[in-house]
């Protein structure tokens, strides 16, 4: 277990510890995701220790599933017409992406890492323009208030270095540049994790910061 998973395990106690403060929101679909992604976690550890095999067809289904339920809350997190137009066009193209290539070579990352590498652009593309339609939409309000903002900030900072750090695999390897013993594109998504689900935790936070304010203003 590494640092990044330590924070995906608080950050789902933080969505189990606020559920009754999402239901009935779109954001009550972290806790099965968080879930997810700790089981997911656990099964890789498990099938490269004790099985000794890549686990090549779960990075595959975390990629699908990440890019569904990201694209999912951007969606409906914002109202306006071309985001969630682009976000319908181009996340199903990146999930069938991901299935075409894990049926034509399941037994190496070589199709993965392409599709990895567009598809964390793609995300933070899209959570950097949601970053700055909430901007626009609230210029005279707290930016940090706002529980999806967190979520686009996180998502962009962890899958735009992902996708530099495996745009750079192959110059990484070659010249084994390392840190604390570790390749630079398997540490940078360890490190940025907690970026990540340091940002859904404030986000799960603030939701209900936000209740209670709608609450005593009704």
């Amino acid at each position: 277990m590494h640092v990044g998973n330590v924070f995906e395990i608080i950050s789902l106690i933080v969505t189990i510890r606020y559920y009754p403060i999402l239901k009935g929101t779109f954001m009550i679909w972290f806790l099965p995701f968080l879930l997810f992604i700790c089981s997911a976690e656990f099964m890789m550890k498990y099938q490269w220790s004790m099985l000794r095999k890549p686990p090549i067809g779960i990075n595959y289904l975390i990629g699908i599933i990440e890019t569904s339920f990201y694209g999912y809350i951007f969606y409906k997190s914002s109202s306006h017409p071309v985001l969630r137009k682009s976000i319908v066009c181009f996340i199903p193209i990146s999930i069938i992406s991901f299935i075409l290539s894990y049926y034509a070579d399941n037994s190496s990352y070589v199709y993965f890492i392409p599709n990895l590498i567009v598809s964390g652009f793609l995300l933070a593309a899209i959570a950097l323009i949601n970053m700055y339609l909430i901007y626009i939409d609230n210029e005279e309000s707290n930016l940090i208030a706002a529980p999806v903002f967190w979520i686009a900030l996180g998502v962009s900072l962890f899958f735009s270095g992902i996708s530099l750090s495996f745009s750079l695999y192959n110059l990484i390897r070659s010249n084994h540049l390392k840190l604390f013993g570790l390749h630079l594109y398997s540490l940078i998504p360890r490190l940025l994790s907690i970026i990540l689900y340091s940002s859904i935790s404030i986000a799960i936070i603030l939701c209900k910061h936000q209740k209670k304010l709608s609450s005593s203003q009704s």
